[in-house]
């Protein structure tokens, strides 16, 4: 399952994850393959600290260095992070990453050298981890993803390298971005980087950025030999304090809705002023999921600095478009894309077919339907919070689903187990469509695999961006 969130080892644990970046000519030549690579890091609490992280990665036969540098995370805000866009692995061949710290109290902090390659056009999956002290490592899975394009010769320049580091940090801090570039007829390259307002020098290869909106935010890239372009475009978390603002005015109920009792009060965040109006509910259709008039409260949902709608979103023709269903569509689509595995390929751009609606058949859409409203639930949400510490939930965030499948044993006895006891064994049963439930636990060609995914992205949407989205609260996770 893929998720922007890491399991921890010891001191500290490392993993490559997947961050999409776009790169193209702007014309007909060629700005060679490249590829984007993201690796965070996260320090776990405790009186220790990691102030800087040294980080290097290498051509592995020649030992050429592709990309090195040090990032600095004593920024309260601040992760070991970085995006990097890397050009393909030569065929045959394999790239090096290492990274290496040493804690505030004087622990040396190192992760094994870790081969890996970057394919143009497809995802590569790296597993690495770093360890501080004498602690045993443990591999934590995460992603590459690769985003090339070839044009048909070689007039154009193409990015070599592009580093932010760290790619989290304060609104108000600085942080620092650099690139190179090779162009094949030798010409003489600019640069260019936007925002420009954010740039202390927007047109130099190495410069910084200040973060001055909360919330994920584009940085592209563009290096010109005048003639065509080389772009691409990465990702900076900035972290805001999150207080919140005034509430706005409450709205009516939609047409043939079901008045709420209230709505799910936030602690801060951002404040809307009052949301568009609900069209009028439709006629319930023959077989069809029936929204209780969208999901509307007394006001919309209303929080203390919370979100707050003049009214629900209600769907025609008896289809409700639930404000749950409509957070996983907007944080499974750029820019933000915090979630993944949650339509069935190829990616939708309509929400009415987004999830377990996009199946065709009535009962792969009930059992996905049932199995995702079971995650939600309280009983299963609650197993997940009970794990034992081997299923690493805290680190994260709490999403992962396998102890609603086996209930309380041990990961190892859950992951080779051919029977379950979990409180939502049945639905998964009934979402694996005969196949194997461990096996397609996150293929979203099946309905289990769409479940399990939604419920993942209602913890992670909510992690990742700081509170901009809740899909969690939207979707009435049960803890």
């Amino acid at each position: 399952m893929i998720r922007n969130s890491l399991k921890l080892t010891a001191l500290a644990a490392v993993a490559l994850v997947g961050g999409a970046a776009g790169l193209n000519c702007s014309k007909g030549g060629t700005t060679g393959d490249s590829g984007n690579l993201k690796i965070a890091f996260v320090v776990p609490g405790g009186s220790d600290s990691i102030n800087s992280v040294v980080y290097k990665v290498t051509a592995t036969s020649s030992g050429t260095t592709l990309v090195s540098g040090t990032m600095n995370t004593s920024d309260p805000h601040a992760t070991a992070s970085l995006d990097l866009a890397l050009p393909p692995t030569a065929a045959g061949a394999t790239d090096t990453v290492v990274l290496t710290a040493t804690t505030v109290g004087g622990v040396a902090c190192a992760t094994a050298p870790t081969t890996f390659t970057v394919t143009s056009g497809a995802n590569t999956s790296v597993m690495l981890s770093m360890v501080c002290g004498t602690s045993v490592p443990q591999t934590v899975p995460g992603t590459v993803d690769i985003t090339t394009t070839v044009s048909s010769n070689n007039s154009c320049p193409s990015i070599t390298s592009a580093v932010i580091a760290p790619d989290q940090t304060s609104v108000g801090a600085t942080v620092a971005v650099s690139t190179t570039g090779v162009d094949p007829d030798s010409d003489p390259l600019t640069y260019s980087w936007g925002p420009a307002a954010n740039f202390a020098a927007p047109t130099l290869a190495t410069t910084t950025y200040t973060c001055t909106t909360a919330g994920t935010q584009p940085i592209t890239l563009a290096i010109s030999d005048g003639k065509c372009n080389a772009t691409v475009t990465l990702k900076i978390i900035c972290v805001g304090a999150g207080a919140g603002g005034t509430t706005g005015a409450a709205g009516a109920p939609a047409t043939g809705g079901t008045t709420g009792t209230g709505g799910v009060v936030a602690t801060g965040g951002i404040v809307g002023t009052g949301g568009a109006a609900g069209a009028a509910a439709g006629a319930p259709g023959t077989g069809g999921v029936v929204a209780t008039g969208g999901i509307v409260g007394t006001g919309g949902i209303v929080g203390t600095g919370g979100i707050v709608g003049t009214g629900g979103v209600v769907g025609t023709g008896g289809t409700g478009v639930s404000a749950c269903t409509q957070c996983e569509f907007n944080d499974s689509a750029p820019p933000l894309s915090f979630c993944a595995g949650t339509t069935i390929a190829p990616a939708t751009t309509t929400v009415s077919v987004f999830g377990c609606d996009g199946f065709t058949s009535a009962a792969d859409k009930a059992s996905c339907n049932a199995l995702a409203t079971c995650l939600r639930g309280a009983a299963c949400q609650g197993a997940i919070h009970s794990a034992t510490s081997d299923y690493q939930e805290a680190g994260s965030g709490f999403d992962d689903p396998h102890p609603c499948l086996c209930g309380n044993v041990p990961l190892a006895t859950c992951l080779g187990a051919t029977s379950f006891t979990g409180v939502c064994a049945a639905q998964y049963a009934a979402a694996a469509n005969g196949g194997s439930v461990l096996n397609n636990f996150s293929n979203n060609a099946l309905p289990e695999g769409i479940a399990n995914n939604l419920m993942t992205c209602d913890v992670d949407s909510t992690i990742a961006s700081n509170g901009l989205q809740n899909c969690g609260t939207a979707c009435s996770l049960g803890l």
